[in-house]
């Protein structure tokens, strides 16, 4: 009997079910008063266009949202590029959606009065991330710098904030590292002492950008009004966009995220578990 109830029980929730919450997991590359000024917003705009109540899953470190991602907490994610390839692997998460026109491109940024004029320059030079795994910011820029004939654990020495892009930049202009990687949004967009003692060095290639992609376990009910809900934006969500500072959403799919798997494939990086470079 307790092997009847034991089977049945999980043969119960291995399948898609509807639930009347939905966990809104958020890849953490904005700090946490941004973050909740963006997203939140977005989760009500779903909240009411659902009739379920859409939670943003409250992780402003890359450590706690890989550990939540890693174990399949949430239902819908905004996430990068690196992390859905694994979560698409891993737990079959698929992509459906984008912000309009949008490719992520990382960048090097070096202190205003920095000699450093050539990446080349950087060979034996301390360079901060955000994190191991963050895509534009430590992925790309480490591409580019390979490209460059600078090895990664070679050529430089990587270091980690684990927090936003401010603390990157912070970590450069204090000198505790010579460059580091960034996007460029956020330094046309940082607050004025981050931007007066800044400059980008270089600039690495586009690629597919952060994405929308919901989780199995959904049901297919659920998956339809869900990127029903995202694309509505373009028609009566302006306001939101605007707040979440997109231009619009479209359509993506999971074919259109080949050249990431590329990238990964060029450095190593494993499809089947979230690690980025070690």
């Amino acid at each position: 009997m307790i092997r009847a109830i034991i089977f049945l029980t999980i043969f119960i929730f291995s399948f898609p079910f509807a639930k009347d919450t939905l966990i809104f997991g958020i890849c953490p590359h904005d700090s946490g008063p941004t973050k909740v000024k963006r997203w939140y917003v977005l989760a009500e705009y779903l909240s009411k266009k659902l009739g379920k109540k859409v939670i943003v899953s409250e992780d402003f470190t890359f450590d706690a949202f890989i550990k939540k991602f890693s174990n399949g907490e949430y239902d819908f994610v905004y996430i990068n590029p690196m992390h859905y390839v694994v979560a698409h692997n891993l737990q079959g998460y698929t992509v459906f959606a984008k912000e309009k026109d949008r490719k992520d491109q990382g960048v090097i940024i070096v202190r205003k009065d920095s000699t450093i004029n050539n990446v080349t320059q950087l060979k034996g030079k301390k360079l901060v991330f955000p994190s191991p795994t963050a895509w534009s910011a430590t992925i790309l820029v480490a591409a580019y710098l390979n490209d460059n004939g600078l090895k990664y654990g070679k050529d430089y020495t990587a270091i980690y904030t684990n927090g936003p892009h401010e603390v990157t930049a912070l970590a450069i202009i204090k000198r505790f590292a010579d460059a580091g990687g960034s996007l460029e949004r956020f330094v046309k967009n940082a607050r004025p002492f981050i931007k007066d003692n800044i400059k980008i060095l270089a600039k690495t290639q586009r690629t597919s950008p952060h994405v929308f992609a919901y989780s199995p376990k959904l049901d297919s009910q659920t998956k339809t009004d869900l990127q029903q809900a995202i694309f509505s934006l373009n028609r009566e969500g302006r306001d939101v966009l605007v707040t979440i500072g997109f231009k619009g959403i479209e359509a993506y799919a999971d074919k259109d995220m080949n050249d990431v798997r590329e990238i990964m494939r060029k450095l190593g990086l494993p499809f089947n578990e979230v690690r980025g470079l070690e």
